[in-house]
């Protein structure tokens, strides 16, 4: 924009010096004073654009050899509506014509020199430029005849220019309606033509914010681009690290050029280009370096853009397809269809990102609190996007994503991302995401199905959590509203369901937790630990989301030890949280010799009843504690599952004998509390009454002592209805 509207000021000055030139040949039958030079000047100035030209410098004037005009400290009045002064302040303005070719016609500039120069130019809040003269039309019209010209436009036959230059230019722009200013100093650049029908060629340099432009550009013939017909061009620009190369045809079209042609931009450093274009926002040091771009593009002036045939390349990505922008209404309207055959995402999620921290095994270096500043959405309103890329291979650090379809639309505010469904973590998915920014509270809506994927590493990728291994499936369907991080966790409501199987939960150690808490109250960081884990047969788990709050009732998580099971809730916005974990310990599936292995198939019998014990897990998510849950234990009493109901009383106790043998050698090993390690000292510590099943791990009564005549009477422990 503020390129073109200079070379049209600098082509209007060149003739308009020109036209005085002439007009003091044919005028001319003697030498014209400079004072008469600088008087015409001023007077012509003032009738054909209504402003005021200032020649405060000396004046000089020559005829012969060459027709030579020097003017001085010279300066061009602004439109009447602008708070700026002038519009053009020059130091010196030298122009030079060859006196010979003149008597045929032939205007052959041989010098135009605008030395210092600075222009300002400024549209106002009716969209009109300051370089929109009140020309006055002329008050008498003079009848031609078919064919015939009148004055110098007549008597001209033919334009050549050389030493055309403008040497250390500045040149201003602003628009009040868009805010939008630049400032392009140390401008040079030179214009060489051999006639108005032969080929143009413009060369020049610039600084703009603080980086160097250099443009190269041939046309053809200026003549066709002045009858509207196509003429062939060949151009060159270079900024910043960046090589943009255009060859192709250029029509022009009422005020604007349309133009269809190859194109070729090479962006060797895109943060050299960022900073070049003024963008005070620094990359990421993950950020792409390079960018490539080369294709057939068609443009309508500044109205339309179009690429086809286009390979898009950034970095070792490469693309193709099709790219249009149509920016004729209100916002840009961008149409893009794309397909990339391997998009390794690897470099920009590792390379240069800062180290990767430890997983977060302490729940103390939680983030205090949620950020309550606005959110800002204006961005989605600038530009409008219908964008479809297919994608044969997706590249993530710990996986690959094939055959992707991802659909991303932007309309007045509202952003639609959908993932079509595709194979990724040794599984499948979909994915659909919603931001709508139109109203005054932002709202963002998630939904995904993942089925048989690796667990483990889709958490790692996109949460940053390292804790769980496995297979499984996850889904979520969330949303909420607000204009705040906090506003938007209150407000969020969904559903969501996890289940994987054959894995791990890495950092935590169930049966520790159960040891732990017989201390009564055990703070959740020495829960915790990366030498800890889980082996986990099974884990299931469905929750509801209701106002930020995050409800559950039915984990279930089965190791090789037994069946842990929760319900509870976490409160998102007061970032509290209150879980009931109950480990169940199946001493049906624990080994006698080593409980930590499954038992044998001649053992299950001898092994006989589970143990469940429930332990709270509540607090703030900076400090959350875990202890026995004494309440519920002292409501229901301790629940011990799996007495065989048609065995004897004698039975009943010699399995449970069996079973708290097993316990305690498997479970309680390592158990430290003032209670010591026997299972009655555990128990106790959980409310249960001082000798409850103490009593059946002494050693048996010598074999003579008579047996009782009628079956013993049954443990003073009643078991619990089997599940």
């Amino acid at each position: 924009m503020i390129l073109r509207l200079l070379f049209r000021l600098f082509f209007i000055a060149i003739l308009a010096a020109v036209a005085l030139g002439v007009v003091g040949v044919l005028a001319l039958p003697k030498i014209m004073p400079p004072e008469k030079v600088k008087a015409l000047a001023i007077e012509n100035t003032k009738k054909y654009t209504g402003r005021d030209l200032t020649i405060a410098g000396d004046v000089s004037f020559s005829f012969w050899p060459n027709l030579s005009l020097e003017v001085n400290d010279v300066t061009f009045a602004n439109a009447e509506w602008s708070n700026n002064k002038e519009m053009v302040r020059l130091a010196s303005l030298s122009l030079g014509l060859k006196l010979l070719p003149l008597l045929t016609g032939k205007v052959d500039v041989d010098k135009f020199i605008m030395l210092n120069p600075v222009i300002v130019l400024e549209k106002n809040s009716a969209g009109k430029g300051n370089w929109e003269f009140a020309t006055k039309e002329p008050t008498e019209k003079v009848e031609q005849k078919s064919g015939e010209g009148s004055g110098v436009e007549g008597f001209i036959t033919g334009v050549s220019l050389s030493n055309v230059r403008i040497v250390n230019g500045t040149i201003v722009y602003a628009d009040v309606n868009t805010g939008d200013k630049q400032k392009i100093s140390d401008l040079n650049l030179e214009v060489k033509i051999a006639g108005i029908d032969k080929p143009i060629s413009l060369k020049g340099d610039t600084v703009v914010n603080g980086q160097k432009i250099t443009l190269d550009t041939t046309v053809d013939s200026p003549m066709k681009l002045k009858n509207n017909e196509e003429a062939k061009v060949f151009a060159k620009l270079s900024v910043a690290g960046t090589n943009v190369d255009y060859s192709g045809a250029l029509r022009k079209v009422s005020d604007d050029y349309n133009a269809d042609g190859d194109l070729k931009v090479d962006v060797s450093s895109l943060k050299d280009l960022m900073s070049a274009t003024g963008s005070t926002n620094p990359l990421p040091p993950q950020a792409p370096k390079k960018v490539n771009i080369q294709g057939k593009v068609s443009a309508k002036g500044s109205k339309s853009i179009a690429f086809s045939d286009a390979v898009f390349k950034v970095d070792n990505i490469e693309a193709k397809g099709s790219v249009a922008a149509d920016m004729s209404g209100k916002v840009p309207e961008i149409k893009a269809a794309i397909n990339i055959p391997l998009l390794d995402l690897q470099p920009y999620l590792i390379a240069g990102a800062p180290a990767a921290e430890p997983a977060n095994t302490d729940l103390k270096a939680a983030p205090k609190g949620w950020n309550n500043d606005p959110i800002v959405l204006a961005g989605l309103t600038k530009v409008n996007a219908d964008i479809l890329a297919k994608v044969t291979r997706i590249t993530l650090p710990k996986t690959t994503i094939d055959n992707t379809e991802i659909a991303l639309k932007s309309n007045g505010g509202k952003l639609t991302v959908d993932l079509k469904e595709t194979n990724l973590y040794d599984g499948k998915g979909k994915a659909y995401f919603v931001l709508d920014g139109r109203g005054d509270i932002p709202s963002i809506s998630q939904q995904f199905t993942l089925e048989g994927i690796n667990v483990g590493n889709f958490l790692k990728d996109f949460y940053h959590n390292e804790q769980v291994e496995g297979t499984g499936n996850v889904s979520l369907d969330v949303n909420a509203m607000g204009r705040s991080q906090l506003e938007l966790i209150s407000n969020a409501d969904g559903k969501g369901s996890i289940s994987f199987k054959n894995g791990k939960l890495k950092g935590i150690d169930v049966l520790d937790m159960l040891k732990q808490a017989t201390l009564a109250s055990a703070t959740i960081g020495n829960l915790f630990g990366q030498a800890k884990e889980t082996q986990v047969t099974e884990l299931s788990a469905t929750f509801d989301i209701k106002q930020g709050v995050v409800h559950n009732n039915d984990l279930n998580l089965v190791t090789p030890l037994g069946l842990v099971t929760g319900e509870g809730e976490v409160n998102l916005p007061s970032r509290l949280i209150r879980y009931r974990v109950t480990p169940k310990l199946d001493l049906k599936s624990a080994n006698a010799e080593d409980p930590t292995k499954p038992a044998q198939p001649n053992e299950v019998k001898a092994a006989g009843f589970s143990l469940k014990v429930p332990v709270l897990i509540e607090g703030s998510f900076d400090a959350p504690q875990v202890k026995p849950d004494t309440k519920k234990l002292l409501t229901e009493g301790l629940q011990i599952e799996g007495l065989d109901p048609n065995a004897t009383p004698a039975e009943k106790l010699e399995a449970i004998k069996k079973g708290a043998k097993n316990l305690e050698k498997g479970v309680t090993s390592g158990f430290k509390s003032d209670a010591g390690s026997s299972v009655d000292g555990v128990l106790q510590q959980f409310g249960v009454p001082s000798g409850l099943v103490g009593g059946f791990l002494k050693k048996k009564q010598p074999a003579a002592q008579p047996a009782p005549a009628q079956p013993a009477p049954a443990a003073p422990v009643a078991p619990a209805p089997a599940h």
